[in-house]
This record gives C-alpha cells, sequence and structure tokens, in this order.
C-alpha cells in the first residue's frame, strides 16, 4: 500500500506577530474609548448633580417661604427670617391670619443652605458657591435672597450656584434663579386724602 503524505503548515512569526500588534491596536483603541466615555459619563453626571441640587435647593426654599406673612432678609442677602401663618388641625390657616409664633430662617454659610424650623435644622444643600457661574466673567459674586425694593418684603429673588467635582479633578458649575412672591404678606394700607 501506498501512504499520501501531507505537509501541515503552520503560521510563521511574521505572522504571529502581525496578529498579535494588530489586536493590541485593536484593543488599545477599545480602551481608549471605554475611558472617553467614562470621562463624558462623569462629566455629564456632575452637570446633571449640579443643576439638580440648584433647582431643588430653589424649589424647596420657593415653597417654604411662599406662604409667608412677614419676611425679612439679612443686608448681605445670606439669611431670610420669616414667619408663617397659624393653622387649625386640618392644615387650614385660620382667619383672621396670625403669626403661628415659630421663628424660621434659612441661611447660607459655609458653601450650605440651613433651614431651621424653630425646633430643628436641616442642610438643604452642602454644595453651595459664592460666585455666579453664568456671570459675564464666570465669577462675579452674587446674593442668595434678593428682597424687592421697599419697606414691606413681598417678593425675593432666590439664586443657587452650585459646584461638584467630576472627573479628573474637573468641575461642573450650575445656578438656578427664580423670585417668588409672598401670599400672606397683609395689604399694603392706603390713606384717603
Amino acid at each position: 500500500m501506498h501512504r499520501v503524505t501531507r505537509k501541515r503548515r503552520g503560521g510563521t512569526l511574521i505572522e504571529l506577530m502581525t496578529a498579535v500588534c494588530l489586536s493590541v491596536v485593536v484593543l488599545s483603541a477599545a480602551v481608549g474609548i471605554l475611558f472617553s466615555g467614562t470621562a463624558s459619563w462623569a462629566t455629564g453626571l456632575g452637570k446633571t448633580n449640579s443643576q439638580n441640587d440648584a433647582e431643588m435647593a430653589v424649589r424647596t426654599v420657593a415653597e417654604m417661604v411662599t406662604p409667608a406673612m412677614s419676611v425679612t432678609v439679612s443686608a448681605d442677602g445670606s439669611t431670610v427670617t420669616y414667619e408663617l401663618p397659624a393653622t387649625d388641625s386640618n392644615g387650614n390657616y385660620t382667619i383672621p391670619l396670625v403669626w403661628d409664633g415659630v421663628v424660621r430662617t434659612i441661611t447660607s454659610s459655609n458653601n450650605e443652605i440651613i433651614m431651621n424650623d424653630g425646633a430643628a435644622q436641616r442642610v438643604l444643600i452642602n454644595s453651595l458657591i459664592y460666585t455666579d457661574p453664568l456671570s459675564t466673567s464666570g465669577i462675579a459674586p452674587y446674593k442668595v435672597f434678593t428682597p424687592l425694593p421697599g419697606s414691606t418684603v413681598r417678593q425675593m429673588t432666590i439664586e443657587i450656584a452650585t459646584q461638584y467635582h467630576g472627573y479628573k479633578a474637573a468641575t461642573t458649575q450650575n445656578r438656578c434663579r427664580e423670585t417668588i412672591n409672598f401670599r400672606n404678606v397683609p395689604p399694603l394700607s392706603t390713606r384717603g386724602g
């Protein structure tokens, strides 16, 4: 019987090195894309957190202060002191409106906004910055609470800017501003003449 011999052919060293080099290039590109995506994700998350914190803080302050019947804002715009009307057991305002006897404050201090309802205090936000990132220079100072001019405060602007540290020491900043009217401030008396 006659035997048929077949030649086995393996890869050469050059082919092996070429395959390894191509694999390294493809894996390097994939890792680069992964890190780039991670950095973009971290930056986007920082922006979202910063914006959400600023909006939530403004919304919470507005909800707490809007029903006030008396409001005082400090000259430097860092503190609001306000009084709310008394309510009955169902949560409705008593008529005529009278003060419930609790002095409440909202203060911006040490990069925080702290709410104090007379019995307890809570930190509303702890990423506050005191420069307006949306100003022309991006570093202009601002007042957190600004009342409408006049002897009786009936309207106030709340402005809150926040900052988050993101990927590779990058920071993201945001600002939220809203003007609110106080619902229960007594009407101005008019004089007849």
